[in-house]
Formats: structure tokens, C-alpha cells, sequence
């Protein structure tokens, strides 16, 4: 069985399924961070970062498009 693709979780999230976004979470939690520690050289900016862009995809998540 192949994993779900990340936009039809996205469209998930953006009609309230929390446990989708955790999916996603889960995803990509770790190559966030590990993105964000070799930008900025310290792993903790890089831990706040990471949880900044995924709240803020989060909060975003109503005006979510496929496209985008």
C-alpha cells in the first residue's frame, strides 16, 4: 500500500483531520531540522524554527490549495 501523498493529507488537515497533520509531522519533522541546522549552525534556532514553519502551516491550513 503506497503512503498517502503529503497534498491529500494537507486536504485533510484543512477539513479539521488533526491525525493527518501528525502524519506530516512525522514526515518531515526530522529533514526540517536537519535543513534548518546546517542553514543556521545551531540546533537550537534550527528546533525553533522548525516549530515555527510547521505552526504556521498549521494556521494556514484553511487557505490550503494543491497548487500551491
Amino acid at each position: 500500500m503506497a503512503a498517502e501523498a503529503d497534498s491529500q493529507l494537507m486536504l485533510r488537515v484543512k477539513e479539521g483531520d488533526e491525525a493527518s497533520f501528525s502524519l506530516l509531522l512525522h514526515r518531515f519533522r526530522v529533514p526540517v531540522y536537519q535543513f534548518l541546522v546546517r542553514m543556521v549552525q545551531s540546533p537550537a534556532v534550527a528546533e525553533e524554527l522548525a516549530q515555527e514553519a510547521f505552526l504556521r502551516v498549521y494556521r494556514a491550513r484553511a487557505s490550503y490549495e494543491p497548487s500551491a
